[in-house]
């Protein structure tokens, strides 16, 4: 088990002064050494605001994690309502796990008997390979890979199933049953085109491994491709301000899992892909702030890209150390959540990418607005230059109004 040494970069955000993020940290693996337990017994003792922490839990989606170490370790010191609430939500994660993860297998198996490649992904899966359980990993749609070319006949089949289109996105479709309130994210690409992660399905299916959920054998991304997959997703979720505590979890897992993962082909696959920078930012903090140990080539990559520490020093926010930076609509291209991506970024042809599809690319907003029939969606993309350009004309107006 991996155990918390010196982080490569302090965070200096505050953390200490926050009891509960301190210990939801401690609690949020699925295993926990001497010194971790000797860590949460002492902040057991200094006293909890009970009610921050499990909104904290429930936020980042770690309350399995929290219920499991703190039934094991510190029951005497919770109170008793609190540890029944926890472990309400930890039986209700586990029945919505189960059932979710039925319905993938049954889908997968359907997918697979028309002779097309599917890869499950994050999930089912993840909760069984990473964690060995599948109630310790709280989720909530279904995520499928296929090949593009596969994309209408997988469609096709899910509808027959009782499934109803919903919206369709440059890197996925979604897809919910109205009966059971199941969603299947279609993926033919990991991340949007904006975000620009060219790890594919034709890549990642020459290095497939096996896989058995629930005795089912399914295809699975290898640890390194997975890794990637972790680490490049967290980001993307982060600059978009949607990520979890469950995220950097998942990833600390998986290093426990895979203690003798390829570093050199990690490293070297990910610069390649241009995400050397957004891998290290990952496993940076999840090394800080959830112990998981990182080899000395990791070690010695990390001092030499100081963007790093900045991108860590801004993690108080997301936390909850700090309040989050409210900034007016009009700051544009100068927003906090734009200047993190390019500190993301280490390849200029991934910026200018970006930027690009700022301007032009319909965001989940638009589609949202109106739906429209797919032989009319390229008016999409003069709604969202109508809207853009309303959006900023009016926060200029405002601004000089003040």
């Amino acid at each position: 088990m991996p155990t918390l040494s010196k982080p490569v970069i302090e965070i200096s955000n505050g953390i200490s002064d926050y009891p509960e993020i301190q210990l939801l940290l401690y609690c949020a693996r699925t295993q926990v050494d001497v010194s971790t337990t000797n860590h949460i017994k002492t902040l057991l003792e200094q006293g909890i605001d009970w009610n921050q922490l499990v909104q904290l839990a429930l936020k980042h989606r770690v309350t399995p994690l929290l219920y499991q170490t703190l039934s094991l370790i510190g029951s005497n010191a919770v109170p008793e309502n609190v540890l029944s609430y926890l472990k309400y939500q930890f039986q209700v994660t586990a029945r919505h796990n189960l059932f979710r993860t039925n319905e993938l297998i049954r889908l997968t198996r359907l997918i697979e008997a028309q002779k097309l490649l599917v890869i499950p992904f994050k999930g089912p899966t993840l909760a069984a390979i990473a964690y060995g359980n599948l109630g310790l990993r709280m989720f909530g749609d279904l995520d499928l890979l296929v090949h593009q070319r596969d994309l209408t006949k997988v469609k096709d089949l899910l509808v027959t199933q009782g499934y109803q289109l919903g919206i369709e996105l440059d890197w996925e479709c979604q897809l919910i049953h109205p009966k059971t309130g199941i969603e299947v994210d279609l993926h033919w690409t990991i991340t949007p085109k904006r975000f620009r992660f060219e790890l594919n399905i034709k890549q990642l299916s020459t290095r497939l491994q096996p896989f058995t959920l629930a005795g089912v054998s399914l295809l699975q991304p290898g640890s390194e491709d997975l890794l990637l997959i972790l680490c490049i997703g967290w980001c993307k979720d982060y600059y978009g301000g949607s990520s979890r505590l469950a995220q950097l979890c998942d990833v600390a897992e998986l290093l426990r899992k895979y203690p003798q993962i390829n570093w050199m082909q990690v490293l070297q696959r990910s610069h390649q892909l241009g995400v050397e920078r957004m891998l290290l930012f990952t496993l940076t903090l999840t090394r800080n702030l959830l112990g998981a140990d990182l080899p000395e080539l990791v070690l010695n990559r990390l001092q030499d890209d100081s963007n790093v520490t900045e991108l860590v020093t801004q993690i108080g926010s997301w936390l909850g150390c700090q309040p989050e930076l409210e900034e007016p609509f009009w700051s544009s291209l100068s927003s906090v959540n734009h200047r993190l991506y390019f500190a993301m970024r280490e390849r200029p042809v991934d910026r200018a990418i970006y930027l690009f599809y700022c301007i032009i690319a319909p965001t989940e907003q638009e589609f949202a607005m109106l739906a429209l029939p797919k032989v009319l969606s390229f008016l999409y993309y003069p709604l969202r230059l109508i809207r853009l350009g309303y959006k900023y004309c009016m926060g200029w107006q405002q601004r000089f109004s003040n």
